[in-house]
């Protein structure tokens, strides 16, 4: 099954978890895409969305596909999600998304998306991770009322490298 990969603010540096499962999934047979959104440092929706719906066009819009989002790239789905408007991906995970406030004072370029439940019509195996302590969360309440399945990491604060997550085994697990 392909794997979708989608990272936020700034692209992934290469220590990033997402760079190592990317590189790890794909070694191990796996085909996986992982775009280089264009603009990472002062991001846009349109142009963004123009890197990855042709990623699912071209996988024949079914469940045959996972999707791991970090950060602003969660953002991206919900609003590819919407757009599609029917199941195209088998699985996803939203890991860090960051809060509607946060994305408008700190990302103006980028439009935000408010995750629901609305997600589930584009997979219904959709889960949202919380690093505890996020700062791009403060208020996880945004995301806890969503109605989407939510699991939680002590300590994780924004799940990215500065955070301690390089390689993450359990992202792996996840893939397999």
């Amino acid at each position: 099954m392909p794997l979708l990969v989608l990272h936020g603010l700034d692209g992934n540096e290469p220590e990033h978890w997402q760079t190592w499962l990317a590189e790890t999934a794909g070694a191990g047979g796996i085909d996986v895409r992982y775009p280089d959104l264009p603009a990472a440092t002062t991001p846009s929706l349109d142009p963004w969305m123009d890197a990855v719906l042709p990623l699912l066009l071209e996988e024949g819009q079914g469940t045959d596909l996972d999707v791991v989002a970090h950060s602003l790239g969660c953002q991206l789905w919900a609003h590819v999600a919407t757009a599609m408007a029917h199941v195209v991906a088998g699985r996803v995970l939203l890991v860090a998304p960051p809060g509607t406030a946060q994305v408008e004072q700190q990302i103006p370029t980028f439009t935000p998306a408010p995750l629901g439940t609305d997600l589930l019509l584009a997979c219904p195996d959709t889960t949202v991770v919380l690093g505890e302590a996020d700062p791009w969360l403060p208020d996880p309440s945004e995301v806890l009322a969503s109605g989407l399945p939510v699991r939680r990491v002590p300590g994780g604060a924004h799940l990215n490298v500065a955070s301690g997550y390089g390689p993450w085994p359990e992202m792996m697990r996840w893939v397999y």
